[in-house]
């Protein structure tokens, strides 16, 4: 979607992705993630993206408009929208949506946002006898699209959800790589691990190794809803 639109863009300037990377001051590799769709910009390299190619954000992004749009008037549910600042997701509370989100973890689509703090959004995707329950952090989050509803989903059934939620459950984590200028092999994933804590500090895990909670994307985990 936005790595075909920059793609179709930085070909019409006769740029090369070198001398894209160069404008925004990221790496090639970026630019090259960015277009095969394993990576995503965050928010203020879409901004500079859409300023670099002369086009609006939704262009960038692929969100098509209407024609209430076109006098003045806009929908959420028209396409993905770039998340103000202020990152709350409120609107979106208890609707199906897909969240795209920056770097190299690519969001998840069809879930329902049932709340947020301070640093994170919490959703639920329900399955036929389980749900995936995660937590995302907010600045990782570059834009969201509310989905049509296929079928009744009872919301009713879901539990609370904060980060008290997924301590002594068995969960995946994903860490932060917000610029992707290399291809190292730090440690980016925890898969099927104990969570100890989900604190505003910090994550433990398996064999009381700390996370910083500011390096955290993502937590998510599995539960039995039948």
């Amino acid at each position: 979607m936005i790595g075909e639109m920059i793609t179709k863009k930085r070909a019409e300037l006769s740029l090369s992705q070198e001398q894209l990377a160069g404008m925004l001051c990221v790496s090639r590799s970026a630019i090259a993630k960015w277009e095969t769709g394993k990576g995503t910009p965050d928010v203020e390299n879409i901004k500079a993206l859409a300023s670099v190619f002369q086009i609006s954000i939704d262009e960038l992004l692929g969100v098509e408009k209407r024609e209430d749009e076109q006098q003045g008037e806009t929908s959420d549910s028209v396409g993905y929208k770039v998340i103000p600042e202020e990152r709350t997701l409120e609107p979106y509370y208890l609707k199906k949506c897909s969240v795209e989100l920056s770097g190299w973890n690519n969001g998840f689509v069809d879930g329902y946002i049932v709340g947020e703090d301070r640093d994170y959004l919490f959703y639920v995707i329900p399955k036929k006898k389980t749900a995936e329950i995660g937590a995302v952090r907010k600045t990782t989050v570059v834009a969201v699209k509310e989905e049509k509803e296929r079928k009744p989903v009872s919301k009713e059934s879901w539990p609370f959800i904060d980060r008290n939620f997924f301590v002594g459950k068995i969960g995946s984590i994903w860490l932060i790589d917000e610029k992707l200028i290399d291809f190292s092999f730090r440690e980016k994933e925890f898969i099927d691990v104990p969570v100890l804590e989900f604190s505003a500090e910090r994550v433990v895990i398996m064999a009381g190794k700390e996370i910083n909670t500011e390096e955290v994307a993502e937590i998510k985990v599995r539960v039995a809803t039948s």
